[in-house]
């Protein structure tokens, strides 16, 4: 009952829950309202941080590799919120386009 591995099949298992298209990892954008953030994070929210040259709220977001530049803000609440807006926008072009292109693997991982 006990199975030794190299961890490859792990890796396998992992990689094929993710939903990769395009390079993407759906499975990662629809959990994107629950991440958790990274340990260095001080702002409190993924995407934003304070730029110590400026002394201002940057924010930012990153998708199929490439990360965008949103803007700097003097509050972070407004930084917060064009983070979001971008979430949205992107995140959710990508995930209806996805969920158009491939109902069956939503509706596959709805019902698990």
């Amino acid at each position: 009952g006990k199975t030794k591995s190299c961890g490859c099949r792990k890796k396998t298992v992992y990689m094929e829950n993710l939903k990769l298209v395009d390079g993407t990892s759906v499975t990662m954008l629809e959990a994107a309202c629950s991440q958790r953030l990274i340990s260095t994070n001080s702002s409190g929210y993924n995407g934003v941080y304070r730029n110590r040259k400026g002394r201002k709220w940057t924010a930012q977001i990153t998708f199929k590799g490439k990360t965008y530049y949103l803007g700097s803000f003097a509050k972070i609440e407004d930084a917060v919120k064009a983070r979001k807006a971008a979430e949205e926008r992107i995140y959710g072009e990508f995930l209806e386009w996805y969920y158009a292109n491939y109902p069956a693997e939503t509706t596959e991982s709805k019902t698990q």
